[in-house]
């Protein structure tokens, strides 16, 4: 027979927030019709070997040719050359994207932001080297001559230990120095960009690390491709691991971004 328990107005308040956070997935931000994308590296069921998704990953050291984008938005990241596919790692309890830094990366078809100046990306990774300048992510060939575009250094410069953000409108604004974290540094970085305010905004698991107020010019964000661990395939090389990267065309709520950097950390093993 069960016991009574006798719960106040508080605890049953803390048990339903507590409840409707574990319910919460980046989905919901995609809900009303938002554009952008939601990599998740520890659903398999997203995951293939090959670029044309017919031969699933299910093992630990499988190439990744092909991850689904989970947003609806169909936005899906791709790598045709199978010497330039990242690798999928597990310890059994997390799992993420391997990138050596030598020359791996995935490409998105076209992205069409040119219907918001506003910006919010969040990802898990663990930067494994500051050796060189790294990209995590950028949307864009060249986020520092295209207009509309925005880009996560990780690090910033070879040497350097910082991760910055930029984000460009008709002109280029960056937070300077950025966050200084060195690697091996695991991480939720939040990139949360508005042109027209206009606001820059880094955050290094879940602590505004700086906000800059610099013009960033006019527009919206423009039509690219997403470009995840290198720039335009060709240089700058990300050294580390993807757990997870969520980017969509609009800014969240407080407490939506809330719940979008604590579901990222508990994929990538960071502690709130």
């Amino acid at each position: 027979m069960p016991v009574p328990v006798n719960l106040s107005a508080s605890d049953i308040t803390a048990t339903s927030v507590r409840l409707n956070w574990m319910r919460w997935t980046p989905l919901q931000l995609f809900l009303a019709g938002v554009l952008g994308v939601w990599f998740d590296p520890s659903d398999l069921s997203t995951l293939f070997q090959d670029a044309a998704g017919t031969i699933p990953v299910t093992s630990d050291g499988d190439p990744v040719g092909l991850m689904l984008d989970k947003s609806g938005n169909g936005y899906h990241a791709t790598q045709t050359v199978s010497a330039k596919r990242l690798i999928y790692r597990t310890d059994g309890t997390l799992h993420w994207l391997a990138n050596s830094g030598t020359g791996q990366f995935f490409q998105t078809n076209a992205i069409d932001f040119s219907g918001t100046n506003k910006m919010t990306a969040v990802v898990g990774l663990k930067k494994e080297s500051d050796n060189s300048t790294g990209i995590a992510f950028e949307f864009s060939e060249v986020s520092d001559f295209t207009n509309g575009s925005f880009v996560l250094f990780a690090p910033s410069a070879s040497g350097s230990n910082s991760y910055r953000i930029f984000s460009r409108g008709t002109v280029l604004s960056a937070p300077v120095p950025g966050v200084f974290a060195t690697a091996p540094d695991t991480a939720v970085i939040s990139l949360i960009a508005d042109i027209a305010a206009p606001t820059l905004t880094l955050k290094r698991n879940f602590s505004v690390v700086q906000t800059s107020t610099a013009n960033q010019g006019t527009g919206n964000y423009g039509n690219h491709a997403l470009y995840i661990g290198m720039r335009a395939g060709e240089i700058l090389p990300f050294t580390g691991n993807i757990h997870s990267l969520v980017a969509l065309g609009a800014q969240t709520s407080v407490d939506d971004l809330d719940r979008l950097e604590q579901y990222t950390a508990n994929l990538t093993g960071v502690t709130p």
